[in-house]
């Protein structure tokens, strides 16, 4: 089992690894969420893989997990296409 220290430190580049693909730099997927959007939807997340009620399993921070956090933000009312006025997405 991971020490406390050691998941905190897996989280932490859980959460830059959101960032890239979907924070306010991010040429991948350009949603420019905040990076409190991220925090929020990250810890969301976290807290639904500890539950006893979810069937939702930690993937150690793979592409599964970032796809399941950008669904939290889209959940929370996070519009991309009203962050991004400027690009011709439609």
């Amino acid at each position: 089992m991971k020490t406390k220290r050691e998941m905190n430190n897996e989280l932490r580049e859980f959460r830059k690894y959101v960032k890239i693909f979907y924070g306010m730099d991010s040429v991948l997927y350009p949603m420019n969420a905040t990076n409190e959007e991220i925090d929020k939807a990250c810890e969301i997340y976290r807290i639904s893989c500890d539950s006893e009620y979810t069937s939702v399993e930690w993937g150690y921070g793979d592409s599964l997990d970032r796809e399941r956090v950008r669904d939290i933000l889209f959940a929370l009312g996070y519009d991309w296409k009203v962050k991004n006025r400027n690009l011709n997405v439609y």
